[in-house]
């Protein structure tokens, strides 16, 4: 097994909301958790694509948020609490109004690019 130390684990969230909870999501949540939080160093929204494998899946929440972690998750994940619990990032205009799922996944291989890009 190769060594994964310098790779980055991935926290996901998977999400439903409307069209102002979206556009603060990109516009103030994602840019101030990249700013603030140590360990949290990238962050980019997906919206389910209307291109499948298979049937569109109905279990999932059509949004996607991809935090990339470097470092110790558990550090992160903490730290993002914390700077949460301290008022430091912006409330959501949601007020506990979306479902969302998420989850911090550990790299199982390093990762690998095609040599055409």
């Amino acid at each position: 097994m190769s060594d994964l130390s310098g790779e980055r684990h991935l926290f996901l969230v998977n999400s439903e909301h409307d069209e102002g909870f979206s556009q603060w999501w990109q516009t103030v949540h994602i840019p101030e958790v990249v700013a603030t939080v140590p360990g949290i160093v990238a962050g980019q929204i997906f919206q389910l694509s209307s291109v499948q494998v298979a049937a569109k899946p109905t279990e999932l929440r059509p949004y996607l948020a991809v935090y990339e972690i470097e470092g110790d998750p558990a550090a992160a994940i903490s730290a993002l609490h914390a700077v949460r619990d301290a008022g430091k990032l912006s409330p959501s205009p949601a007020s506990g109004r979306i479902g969302s799922t998420s989850a911090v996944y550990a790299p199982m291989t390093a990762k690998l690019t095609s040599p055409q890009s």
